[in-house]
């Protein structure tokens, strides 16, 4: 007997072996505006291209590794990809974020610069639309509407930008800080009269 998770949402989990507290000092100078109008939601900067700081140049070699890893030896694509956007996010205690995707992006990520047990896990929905909702005696990847992960200083994810996200409210008395970012294949995809250059 054999189960085939066939057309799977692959999630990405790697711990990412840097200096986060020297990351923190770095990022603690931006200026971050709020998402909402609403005080209990996450902070975000308003730099779009973090990840190009001169001073984060290590981190982002780093995570371009993580993600060739991912994308180039685990999914096998032949293509490279690029970080199109970076920013970073902020959630004090007693924030979240709501539910969302990234739109105009194949592949997004989050990096934890500081975390705490309690502050806040990210939670990936599942939305298609279902006929039934059964009564589930025991949880796992193939019975799951929602997927909880814990994030810890280090911890890199990366995930298709499609599936639904949000960070669930911070329980701690430390602000939660992580870097996300947005990938895009780049250089020939698609074949016959589907293919482009990007």
């Amino acid at each position: 007997m054999q189960i085939i998770p066939i057309f799977s949402k692959p999630i990405y989990i790697n711990k990412i072996n840097i200096e986060t507290k020297k990351i923190f000092n770095i990022l603690n100078n931006f200026h971050l505006s709020k998402s909402r109008d609403d005080s209990k939601s996450s902070d975000i900067a308003i730099n779009y291209n973090v990840l190009n700081m001169a001073e984060l140049n290590e981190l982002k070699e780093k995570i371009v590794i993580s993600y060739e890893d991912f994308l180039n030896n685990n999914l096998h694509y032949k293509n490279k990809f690029k970080i199109t956007t970076s920013w970073i996010t902020r959630t004090l205690p007693g924030q979240k974020s709501h539910a969302h995707n990234h739109l105009n992006s194949m592949f997004s990520g989050v990096f934890y610069v500081q975390t705490k047990k309690n502050c806040g896990k990210i939670q990936f929905q599942n939305l298609f639309n279902k006929t039934f909702h059964l009564n589930i005696k025991s949880y796992n990847i193939y019975n799951s509407d929602f997927w909880d992960i814990e994030p810890s200083d280090g911890l890199i994810l990366i995930f298709p930008s499609e599936i639904y996200h949000q960070v669930l409210e911070n329980f701690s008395d430390l602000e939660r800080v992580s870097i996300a970012f947005n990938l895009l294949p780049i250089g020939k995809i698609g074949e016959h009269d589907s293919q482009l250059k990007l």
